[in-house]
């Protein structure tokens, strides 16, 4: 009996801490759709708890305020495609044509995913600019990190002859942007084509690779 007493309280804390960890992510699913929905300020944090299946209290015990909870998201989401998408170009173990390109998938496939988001934060930076301005900075330096290592990479592809000489910086602002507007536009556009919305965002994914291909390729 002592034996087992023992396991059940050792189990405890690990059982606590996934509880805990699921109320979490079912906040920040909550706000996030909250958020998308009704922008920052139409946002209630009353209606995220509702959704999220937890108390009003309980919601600010997690996060104190609203604000919080928008950085939180903001920040969240950064890392996932620094996870998804910045750390596939230094792997070096691949050719650097292939990183960039496989990067640029991964970008694509994070924003399809994440449809709604970019206009959320392009709406919110209208409406407010002070309150993404940490978010945008922390972009800023993570793109600056990556491409200080990236950097001395490309110059010795560029002389192996493996890709053309191109600002990365420049290259990688226009991916995101190439990305961004094929999947904001999916849907009507897709009307237009006569296409399901799959296939005309598998057929974009592939121009949109083939574009930058172009770009880099000597």
């Amino acid at each position: 009996m002592d034996e087992l007493t023992a396991k059940t309280a050792a189990n405890i804390p690990s059982q606590e801490s996934a509880e805990l960890s699921d109320r979490e992510h079912a906040i920040l699913l909550a706000a996030e759709n909250e958020f998308i929905k009704k922008g920052f300020a139409g946002a209630r944090t009353t209606t995220i708890a509702a959704a999220a299946g937890v108390t009003h209290s309980m919601l600010h015990y997690y996060f104190r305020t609203k604000e919080a909870l928008f950085e939180r998201i903001c920040h969240d989401k950064l890392s996932e495609m620094a996870t998804k998408v910045f750390a596939t170009l230094l792997e070096d173990h691949a050719p650097i044509k292939e990183r960039i390109l496989s990067a640029a998938r991964r970008h694509f496939e994070f924003v399809k995913v994440n449809y709604r988001l970019p206009m959320l934060l392009l709406t919110e930076y209208r409406q407010d600019p002070g309150r993404l301005d940490g978010w945008f900075g922390s972009v800023k330096n993570l793109l600056t990190s990556m491409m200080a290592q990236f950097n001395a990479q490309v110059d010795e592809a560029v002389k192996r002859g493996e890709i053309v000489p191109i600002d990365m910086m420049t290259l990688f602002i226009d991916i995101l942007a190439l990305n961004l507007t094929s999947v904001a536009f999916a849907e009507p556009a897709s009307m237009i084509a006569s296409l399901q919305l799959q296939e005309y965002l598998d057929k974009r994914l592939e121009e949109n690779l083939l574009t930058i291909r172009k770009r880099i390729e000597p």
